[in-house]
């Protein structure tokens, strides 16, 4: 089952975590969310109606942005694309679209205009449409640069502040949450920069509903569940026709890794000799077994 389906469909049962987690009381809930914070006027208006094109293709503007304004202050062993390309996966073995790929792969990375940019990133991201959700589209559509995608996309880059997005110790793209990534659809989350898991959003409206938060709890869990992989210990929504940034301190991470490690034990992930808890390899179940030690982590928030 798609992680996003699956926040949807168990919303209730993540609405009660939010209320254990960051409180019932609304003034303490506010607090933690700091959702009195969320205020601000829109400086990239959107101009255009395709807003799945132009979300996925500043996903890949924004990524590779943070590449560039990064190279040189980090080890290259400190920042992780995660084979963040998924529109390769739309090729189809069509060979304008692999050449495409071929040639975006040579010159990525290497003081590309923005201007350029953001044109190849329009056409990743039609590819990227064709893997995600099955959409066939002619190469003739698939190539084709509309101008006002290309000036909705270059209004929202021009708001990112170089300073607000230098990594001091890691710079994870496209995280895909070990082998537990392999049995999810949808598990690939946007960024993690030094310990906050950020997810994009192109949305005109400035505020953080529960949507959002079910969205950003179901890849936090999935980190938990491989052991905390990616150390997330804040979640954060970049609103990028606002230039802001939103952080949400994790209360529970503690808490609820131990008790998914519990459940790891019931579940036979311990390694027998050295007695260390390892990362489980899901199936089909995977979804049962969260929503296993969801409920556990509930009822003990609530004791």
């Amino acid at each position: 089952m798609p992680l996003i389906e699956w926040v949807e469909l168990e919303k209730d049962l993540i609405n009660d975590l939010i209320d254990v987690t960051w409180g019932d009381n609304k003034e303490e809930k506010e607090m933690w969310l700091k959702t009195k914070e969320l205020v601000g006027d829109i400086k990239a208006s959107p101009i255009t109606n395709h807003y799945a094109t132009i979300g996925t293709a500043f996903d890949y503007v924004m990524r590779l942005f943070l590449i560039e304004i990064n190279d040189g202050l980090l080890p290259r062993s400190h920042i992780s694309d995660g084979g963040m390309l998924v529109a390769e996966r739309g090729t189809r073995g069509d060979p304008e679209r692999v050449l495409f790929i071929e040639d975006f792969k040579k010159k990525w990375g290497r003081g590309t205009k923005s201007s350029d940019l953001i044109r190849d990133c329009l056409v990743l991201a039609k590819m990227d449409s064709v893997y995600r959700r099955g959409v066939e589209l002619e190469n003739s559509e698939i190539f084709n640069i509309d101008d006002s995608d290309f000036r909705d996309v270059e209004n929202m880059l021009g708001l990112m502040k170089t300073s607000d997005w230098k990594a001091e110790r890691d710079l994870i793209l496209n995280p895909n949450f070990g082998a537990s990534g392999d049995y999810v659809i949808g598990a690939d989350a946007d960024i993690i920069i030094d310990g906050v898991l950020v997810d994009i959003k192109t949305t005109k409206y400035l505020k953080l509903n529960r949507e959002y938060l079910r969205q950003l709890l179901g890849y936090y869990i999935l980190n938990l569940r491989e052991i905390d992989v990616f150390n997330v210990r804040s979640l954060g929504i970049y609103f990028a026709r606002y230039g802001i940034l939103h952080k949400i301190d994790i209360p529970m991470s503690p808490a609820l890794c131990i008790d998914i490690g519990g459940e790891y034990r019931k579940m036979g992930c311990q390694n027998k000799r050295t007695g260390d808890l390892q990362p489980a390899i899901w199936g089909e179940d995977v979804w049962p077994e969260i929503n296993k030690s969801l409920k556990l982590y509930r009822k003990w928030r609530k004791s």
